[in-house]
């Protein structure tokens, strides 16, 4: 058994609305039950009393960019922990009052960098070699 299921004292309930690797959802399958919606789902935003009710019995929410309000705090008595896979949980989650029922947000900075480089470059070589008016000249 994993620290984290020996922590919870069972098999933890994740409600997961970030977009997560098929890897890392095996991983959390491994040690609990995964609920996917939202974006965790290859869906749109989930509703704040949509997340409410999927969080009412669950344990970790690994949050995508969906609000995270004291209000779904307070219909989710079991919640232990919420994990960002944003840089900054602040943006869309009340880490106030999370932290005042005594639940741990975590988060990932840094997660996209790669990303952010890679595509800054890309978009560099594309208006030095001036890629977008080609394109537009072959449309036509």
């Amino acid at each position: 058994m994993t620290a984290l299921a020996l922590l919870l004292a069972g098999r933890p309930t994740f409600v997961v609305t970030a977009d997560l690797t098929a890897d890392a959802l095996d991983v959390l399958r491994d040690i609990g039950e995964v609920r996917l919606l939202g974006w965790g789902a290859h869906e749109w935003f989930v509703s704040e009393d949509a997340l409410r009710a999927a969080v009412q019995d669950a344990h970790i929410l690994i949050a995508g960019y969906e609000p995270v309000t004291a209000g779904v705090l307070d219909g989710a008595p079991r919640l232990r922990l919420i994990g960002s896979v944003r840089a900054e949980p602040r943006t869309n989650i009340d880490v106030g009052a999370a932290t005042a029922r005594g639940i741990p947000v975590l988060c990932a900075p840094g997660r996209t960098n790669d990303a952010v480089a890679e595509f800054t470059l890309a978009v560099i070589l594309a208006m030095a070699r001036r890629l977008v008016p080609a394109v537009e000249w072959m449309r036509h």
